[in-house]
């Protein structure tokens, strides 16, 4: 299921794999901190995983183990054999923090056993609502309000005015922004960003992307691009089977 929300949203680049991928709203209560709960199943190949600016709770159905996935910074190519079948929660920015009990810059671009990361959560397959309900805190308002900020501005927005405007110094914003998401203010954006130029690149000339998301010119969004997915537009695009303009 698409979702005009692109941070948070599925996007991956299949490598010769066949599987089965599905995702869905949580329950009302819990949608203020989940964005999605997903089921992929693999018969072969390899998928690259992309940055998205979340991070994720991860059930291997099979093996019957649980892992935190923190927030991704570059990409990872995943294997058959550590994806056969798969349940996982996505968290919206910041949420997971509250959940854990633990600082999100300890699990940057990390994939850790969930016990060893929290003894406060025990997360099954078929109570995944109700294990969470247990724990789930307010966020920090500042947070939400510098997410949704940056959101809204496809990544674009100047992250030291964006901190006067929330009542914090770019300093302080930074030490929440790594305790609460995992990355910088400004990683965070560029990430976003990156995440619009995704959704954009399927129907406009990559000038235009360019342009309209404010990077220098077109030879600095596909360094970003090759950052964050590992490879530059047009093959990515032929590999993930969708078309860029």
């Amino acid at each position: 299921m698409r979702r005009t929300f692109v941070a948070c949203s599925n996007h991956s680049a299949d490598l010769n794999s066949a599987r089965m991928y599905s995702e869905s709203r949580p329950g009302t209560s819990l949608r203020p901190w989940v964005a999605a709960v997903w089921h992929s199943k693999v018969d072969g190949g390899s998928m690259a995983v992309l940055p998205d600016g979340c991070a994720d709770l991860l059930l291997d159905l099979e093996r019957e183990s649980v892992s935190v996935v923190g927030t991704m910074t570059k990409p990872v190519v995943v294997s058959p054999e550590d994806r056969r079948n798969l349940l996982g929660v996505r968290f919206r920015p910041g949420r997971l923090a509250t959940i854990l009990g633990i600082p999100l810059r300890e699990l940057t671009d990390a994939v850790v056993p969930l016990r060893n990361v929290s003894r406060r959560l025990e997360l099954h397959a078929g109570s995944i609502e109700a294990d969470l309900m247990r724990l789930v805190t307010d966020g920090d308002r500042r947070v939400d309000a510098a997410v949704q900020a940056i959101i809204r501005s496809g990544g674009t927005c100047d992250v030291e005015r964006l901190a006067d405007t929330i009542g914090v110094t770019r300093q302080h914003l930074a030490r929440l922004f790594a305790h609460h998401i995992g990355v910088p203010p400004k990683m965070f954006a560029r990430i976003i960003r990156f995440r619009y130029a995704l959704q954009l690149g399927r129907q406009q000339p990559w000038a235009d992307v360019a342009a309209r998301l404010r990077y220098v010119d077109q030879s600095h969004l596909i360094a970003d691009f090759r950052e964050f997915s590992g490879t530059t537009p047009v093959p990515f695009f032929l590999s993930a089977g969708q078309s860029g303009a």
